[in-house]
């Protein structure tokens, strides 16, 4: 096949994409085929089998690139001719194959910016430029969509009306020659006695450009958290390789007292070496489609720490490889990871683990995976896109199929009947059952002027949307903290008072509200009632430490709000898993970080649901100590306090005059 690659960058040396493109292009090359890289790129190629076509775009500023490179580069494919697939790594309506490098720019927006922060990001020019190019790419529906992980697949459904079955899944591949378990014969003593690491030391290796996204701030915790804690006599010693751009790491590792075991390398070319020197590889990423630096450090041997936020972390099988942590935040999580690794018993058995893991995904299986895609693309019979999704932003798949009659699906949805649970002006919340499966479906009519008058009049933030808790579902799974799943959410018109929208969530199954727990729990014995009152109070100050350290404010934050997987509580016992879910996110706001006055707001609602309880002191100050986990914060406690009298006094208030 005569093969064109569209690549605004083609040098190996940047990483991520760039190198993916380098080693599928010289594997193709390999197998016979005829592979071209359209690129802006100066560099010399150096593979055998393909041709480099220089394409000049607008350099004057980043918008520029962004529109002139796709432009000028169908350009030179058209007058160079004869291609039978067009694949394109920058954004680039119109090709035949799309692989996504990044998050799609709709999930990144509303994953980290929220209310009239994210409207005016948005309306940025940059950012309307690339919003506006991906839309038409993934509009096209003769182009086949290709992610490294099914997080990236999730996005594309959730955030830009992607049909799953539109998307094809490769995983990128290792070159298991480069990185081996060798390296570390190789390379650890060389390297620690250059760093004055003693040789029985434990090291710890980051590697990564965007120290802020790929979480240097978590791993310096993490050092900090290990080395307070009892590791035995060994060293621990943590190496740091990649681009720095920021001072404001080295300020922190130099104030925890860590600059004698923290060792910045910078960027360096022969990245391998380190992999070589390490025992364990951390990396708590905020957003990563699929680091490349896991499967990099288990060729190598070396087991691997990550975020669920990392579409790497999807291949791991066994805690030999290492370990996925909900949340890049979830520092002790990490710690406790770490030093499980640490001390494992068969060092020789994690190596392997780790070895026959990576060797799974090398680059020969990756360019079968892709060459097999263009064939089944170019067979593939001309698609014509549905006409009745007007208006929908994700659907998922069985419930499209409900609706596939339907002139508009938006409308069939927003027309359903159901089971009422709650209706207020013009919002209701119905259950109802689609082919069997239970579902909870929330309509919202738009909400009027007078509502909206109202509430910026009080300095509060008006809902005129069922977008606030889509955003919210988003952003609590990036945090790793369970909530509701959705499978629908639509929204049609644009004037906030007369916005309609939906979102649908499926009904969660064999589930109790933690407001009514206590129902159960309190019929069983003294020592029993005790110890499962203590691991749900510690469950839920964790959950509320992680959600209001992540800047997020509920505004509704109380018990009944909290739900976890019923059981036999008679035979619970201490160390088992409970797993909160936290719901009803329609007023959640995200701040950068969460101001005092509302995180007394949440927590002294959260208390002042439980009263009916009757929380022992015993029990209010092991809510105190899980929530903080260091020195006690006395004017917050004082605040909450306070607020808990006043929300108490206000309820005597309102039961006086209520009428007999």
């Amino acid at each position: 096949m005569k093969i064109a690659f569209v690549i605004r960058l083609f040098n190996p040396e940047i990483g991520g994409v760039e190198g993916v493109a380098r080693s599928l292009a010289s594997g193709l090359a390999a197998k016979g085929h005829d592979v071209h890289v359209f690129t802006s790129e100066r560099a010399e190629c150096g593979i055998d089998g393909v041709t480099i076509h220089r394409v000049n775009g607008w350099q004057f500023s980043s918008i520029a690139k962004t529109l002139s490179f796709p432009y000028f580069a169908k350009k030179a494919i058209r007058q160079q001719g004869g291609f039978d697939i067009v694949h394109a790594f920058s954004r680039m309506a119109g090709a035949d194959i799309y692989r996504l490098a990044d998050p799609p720019q709709a999930a990144h927006l509303n994953r980290n910016y929220q209310g009239f922060k994210r409207v005016f990001t948005k309306l940025s020019l940059r950012n309307r430029t690339i919003l506006g190019l991906e839309r038409k790419t993934y509009q096209n529906y003769q182009t086949t969509l290709v992610t490294n992980s099914y997080r990236t697949r999730r996005d594309l459904e959730r955030f830009c009306a992607v049909e799953g079955s539109r998307v094809s899944v490769i995983r990128n591949g290792v070159n298991t020659e480069r990185f081996h378990p060798g390296l570390r014969e190789i390379h650890r003593a060389p390297i620690l006695n250059e760093l004055g690491i003693p040789k029985d030391a434990r090291v710890l290796l980051f590697m990564g450009n965007d120290f802020r996204r790929k979480g240097l701030a978590q791993t310096v915790q993490v050092l900090d958290t290990l080395q307070k804690q009892a590791i035995g006599e060994q060293a621990l010693h943590l190496i740091v390789v990649g681009l720095e751009r920021s001072p404001q790491f080295r300020k922190d590792v130099k104030d925890r007292g860590l600059k004698p075991i923290v060792h910045f390398m910078g960027r360096c070319k022969n990245s391998e070496r380190f992999y070589g020197a390490a025992d364990v590889f951390i990396l708590p990423t905020r957003e990563d489609p699929f680091a490349n630096t896991i499967l990099e450090s288990l060729a190598c041997g070396v087991p691997v720490i990550t975020t669920r936020t990392n579409g790497a972390g999807e291949i791991l099988e066994s805690k030999l490889e290492g370990t996925v942590v909900a949340s890049a935040d979830d520092c002790d999580a990490m710690a406790t990871a770490a030093l499980d690794l640490f001390n494992t018993p068969d060092v020789v058995k994690v190596r392997d683990a780790c070895r026959n893991r990576a060797t799974q995904y090398s680059w020969d299986q990756a360019v079968a995976h892709y060459e097999a895609l263009y064939t089944e693309h170019l067979q593939q019979p001309t698609v014509k896109p549905p006409t009745n999704l007007k208006d929908i932003h994700y659907l998922d798949p069985a419930i499209h199929s409900a609706f596939n009659k339907s002139e508009s699906v938006f409308s069939a949805i927003m027309d359903l009947s159901g089971d009422s649970k709650r209706s207020i002006d013009r919002r209701e919340t119905l259950r109802l059952e689609i082919d069997g499966q239970a579902y909870f479906l929330k309509k919202h009519r738009g909400v009027g002027w007078n509502e909206i008058i109202k509430n910026l009049g009080s300095l509060k933030r008006p809902i005129v949307s069922a977008r606030t808790e889509w955003v919210g579902i988003q952003q609590l799974e990036a945090l790793g903290i369970s909530t509701l799943s959705p499978v629908g959410f639509g929204e049609r018109g644009c004037n906030p008072a007369e916005i309609h929208s939906f979102l649908m969530t499926r009904e969660l199954e064999g589930m109790v509200k933690l407001s009514v727990i206590h129902e159960q729990i309190d019929q069983l014995p003294a020592t029993q009632t005790t110890l499962i009152r203590r691991s749900l109070i510690i469950a839920v100050a964790k959950l509320a430490k992680r959600f209001h350290e992540a800047g997020c404010a509920h505004s509704d934050f109380y018990l009944c709000h909290f739900m976890v997987q019923d059981r036999d509580w008679s035979l619970f016992q201490e160390g088992d898993t409970l797993d909160l879910h936290l719901i009803d996110l329609h007023r959640m706001h995200r701040y950068r970080s969460l101001p005092l006055s509302k995180q007394v707001k949440e927590i002294g609602a959260l208390f002042f649901s439980a009263t009916h309880l009757q929380l022992t002191k015993a029990e209010q100050d092991l809510f105190i100590q899980n929530y903080e986990n260091s020195a006690t914060n006395p004017q917050l406690w004082k605040q909450v306090w306070k607020r808990i009298t006043h929300l108490v006094a206000s309820k005597k208030r309102l039961l006086k005059k209520r009428p007999a």
